[in-house]
């Protein structure tokens, strides 16, 4: 890619990598600190994630680097496994991020309940 979309393509990429490298360790530092069973598939899809978009950047940043590092039919394989795998890194992250609100929401139900029960006994 050339000119400005070349370019944009690039930056793109760049920050994608950034961020899911990011989202990796936050979610590998939430799994880690506080053991929930959603912080563990997050921190598995961000892994997956981060990997991929840091392939992705190093492939924007030089298109010709698949074809010289592994070769053309390698290389052919890569990009045939590398859109297989974005689906279940995505099944992965949206089974996390659902069992995360629904924690979030049942504790907030439960606090909410506590609350009112305490301003009745206070009553």
């Amino acid at each position: 890619m050339e000119g400005a979309s070349g370019i944009a393509w690039q930056a793109c990429s760049i920050a994608f990598a950034i961020g899911d490298v990011f989202l990796a360790c936050l979610w590998l530092y939430a799994w880690w600190r506080a053991k929930l069973t959603f912080f563990a598939f997050l921190s598995v899809a961000y892994v997956g994630f981060a990997f991929v978009s840091v392939v992705v950047m190093l492939l924007a940043l030089d298109g010709s680097l698949g074809n010289r590092m592994l070769g053309e039919a390698a290389y052919c394989q890569f990009r045939i496994w590398f859109f297989a795998m974005q689906p279940f890194v995505l099944l992965v992250s949206l089974t996390g991020y659902t069992m995360m609100v629904r924690w979030i929401l049942r504790c907030h139900s439960a606090y909410a309940s506590n609350q009112a029960m305490k301003r009745i006994a206070t009553d």
